[in-house]
């Protein structure tokens, strides 16, 4: 893989099915270091991490940001926002839970020991479907996952991740 000294930011859209899309290591699998779910994130027996959504299906603007040093959290910004540490020979996928991967080159690219925040925003509860409110326009849930180097330690959440 080539050297690269520059955070990287793409953007994404991933299938929600069942109230949230995944996350997983390439080969199929996620090492977490002590999972422990909250109203953001749920831990899937090492299979992969559950983003959870206010929404039963559609689709959800992601985020994606690759960052070499932990970036100022922007509490501000977001609604919810949560950390896990993950380990990955494989690099990332995301996804839905019952589709393909997205293809993220940066996830994809990423190596070894992360930190993995998930940020969220305008995830309402019980809609049945991302779609659009005729006062307002189209009510879509945002996310950004942001992740770095760092060792391992436990999960932890920053704002709100209130349950869903």
């Amino acid at each position: 893989m080539p050297e690269v000294s520059e955070p990287a930011v793409v953007d994404a859209r991933v299938v929600v099915d069942e109230f949230q899309f995944v996350l997983q290591d390439g080969d199929g699998r996620v090492r977490v270091e002590a999972p422990e779910d909250n109203g953001l994130l749920s831990f899937e027996e090492e299979q992969f991490v559950c983003i959870l959504c206010g929404a039963h299906a559609g689709e959800a603007q992601v985020v994606v940001e690759r960052h070499f040093d932990e970036p100022t959290a922007d509490l501000a910004s977001w609604e919810d926002v949560a950390e896990f540490s993950v380990t990955t020979d494989q690099g990332l996928r995301l996804g839905s839970l019952f589709g393909e991967p997205v293809s993220v080159p940066l996830l994809e690219q990423a190596r070894g020991e992360l930190r993995v925040r998930v940020c969220a925003r305008g995830r309402l509860p019980s809609r049945d479907a991302f779609g659009y409110d005729e006062d307002s326009g189209p009510l879509l849930e945002s996310y950004a996952i942001q992740f770095w180097p760092a060792p391992a330690v436990p999960p932890r959440v920053l704002k709100g991740a209130t349950d869903h």
